[in-house]
């Protein structure tokens, strides 16, 4: 879900999301890497007074579900979704455990990432979206320590763009913004405060906004992912 947000830098506004995946970049971990600011939000999913006995038996009730799918069950990054035990806990905390809930949104996840290609996307798709560098990846992360995607508004213009190759960005920001996140593994879940980043922070520059960037069926769409697909 999405988790709004007041940013003191000077932009607009900002947005945290519950996301996580496996971690494909350096992980911050100790007490260091924690400050003990009020109003920061969190960065981590999930209640973790949940052990590891809990964990890995809701995992393999939700994997049941999906394996009664068959054949048609669509892949995660080109592997079955049954196979990942960290993708099957994220989905299980985004949905305070209720397996039927999980399994409901993971399906709908699924054939979305299929349908929309989301594997297959890169900037030579969007190549034009890219140059306009109306988003990108900051190359620091915040003091909690989430990776931030910062997305320039008035860069933005409802005349100028192609709605498909602004979609198209959209997901792969967000799926870059993924592969800097961590995934906690249930068969490690021991009761204890997990310290590794799940959540990406998202900061969206609304400076000199005007009605030519009120795009209300991109809006529509980044809604929508973010509510409907990703944790």
């Amino acid at each position: 879900r999405v988790a709004t947000a007041t940013s003191s830098l000077p932009f607009g506004a900002a947005s945290s999301w519950r996301q996580s995946r496996h971690l494909r970049a350096p992980r911050l971990r100790g007490p260091s890497a924690r400050p003990a600011l009020p109003g920061l939000g969190s960065y981590h999913i999930g209640d973790d007074d949940v052990d590891a006995e809990i964990a890995l038996k809701r995992c393999d009730e939700l994997r049941q579900q999906l394996l009664r799918v068959g054949s048609t069950l669509p892949r995660w990054n080109g592997r079955s979704p049954t196979e990942d035990n960290k993708l099957l806990w994220w989905f299980l905390r985004d949905r305070r455990l209720d397996v039927n809930e999980a399994a409901a949104k993971l399906l709908d996840c699924l054939r979305w990432r299929s349908a929309f290609r989301v594997d297959y996307l890169g900037p030579e798709l969007f190549s034009r979206e890219m140059r306009s560098r109306k988003a990108y990846l900051h190359q620091h992360r915040d003091i909690v320590g989430r990776p931030a995607l910062v997305v320039i508004a008035q860069r933005h213009n409802l005349m100028e763009r192609r709605l498909e190759q602004s979609c198209q960005m959209c997901a792969w920001f967000l799926e870059q913004t993924l592969d800097r996140l961590a995934t906690e593994d249930p068969r490690e879940v021991n009761g204890v405060e997990n310290p590794d980043v799940e959540q990406a922070i998202g900061i969206i520059d609304l400076q000199n906004f005007s009605a030519l960037q009120a795009d209300l069926e991109f809006a529509t769409f980044l809604v929508q992912a973010l509510h409907n697909y990703y944790p």
